[in-house]
Formats: C-alpha cells, structure tokens, sequence
C-alpha cells in the first residue's frame, strides 16, 4: 500500500472515529471537550498538500459533527472554516512540523471559538485555555501517530 492510500485510509478512519469519540464523553475534562475532528482535519493536513482532498476530508466533517438536523449548523460551519483556514496558513508558512501542530490548533481552536461563541473565550479563558491544551496533547500524539502509520518522518 502506497504512502498516499494509507493516508487516505487512515485519514478517513480517524475522522469518522473522532467524530463517534466526540459524542461520547471519554477525552473530556471537568466542562472541556476537545474537538477531535478538528484536531484530525489539522493533523491531516501536514500530511496533505491536496485541496481537494482535504476538502473532501472537510465535508466528511461538517456532515459528522452536526448537533442539529439542519444541513449547516454553526458548528459544522466553524469546523470548516476553522480547518480550511489551518490548512491553507500551513501551505504558505513554513514552520517545523510539531511547532506548526501547536500553533495551528491554537488559531483554529480560537477561529471555532469566533465562528460558533464569540464572548466565550473572554467569559470563560481558564475553560478555554485548557481545551487548547489538551487539543494540543492530543494534536501531538495525533501527529505521531500518523507519521508511523503514514510512513513519513518529520523536521
């Protein structure tokens, strides 16, 4: 199996997986529920430099993480936008692969923070702090994971 149809595969998994882990409350601490499809769509997109999949990873999302019946919820919207927003920064900032994983989860949390509540993250920083922390936990073991399964190695 080639580099790329593991990544498929693996990307597709984990996406679907997140999004079964994120109704769940196994990886929540006290109120704090990380976005795993977030992270997962984040992770991916170090691996990727294909738009087009990476959108169709996107799509995959925003239809899993729906909370309401409707086509588009805000919160889908704000994973979108979030992960799209990660994923084009990572393709015209160069940064060593770990750093960017940190620095990215840390933009696209706050860009899902402004999408979906804006007065949250002033009202509540302590809750929103550690939900970054951990994203960023899970992001780097995320990130690892990938690299053995994907089969390439990073720095």
């Amino acid at each position: 199996m080639t580099s790329s149809s593991r990544l498929t595969v693996t990307a597709f998994m984990a996406i679907v997986l997140a999004s079964a882990l994120s109704r769940m409350p196994i990886l929540t601490i006290g109120p704090v529920q990380p976005n795993l499809v977030l992270i997962v769509l984040l992770v991916t997109g170090f691996f990727t430099g294909n738009a087009f999949f990476f959108g169709l990873l996107v799509a995959l999302a925003a239809m899993l993480v729906r909370q309401t019946p409707v086509l588009f919820d805000v919160f889908s919207v704000g994973t979108a936008v979030s992960a799209f927003a990660a994923f084009f920064i990572k393709q015209h900032v160069v940064w060593p692969d770990r750093l960017g994983v940190v620095l990215l989860i840390i933009c696209a949390t706050f860009f899902l923070h402004l999408i979906v509540a804006p007065g949250f993250i002033l009202a509540h920083f302590g809750m929103f702090a550690l939900e970054v922390v951990l994203s960023i936990v899970i992001g780097l073991i995320l990130f690892e994971l990938f690299s053995l399964v994907v089969g390439r190695r990073h720095e």
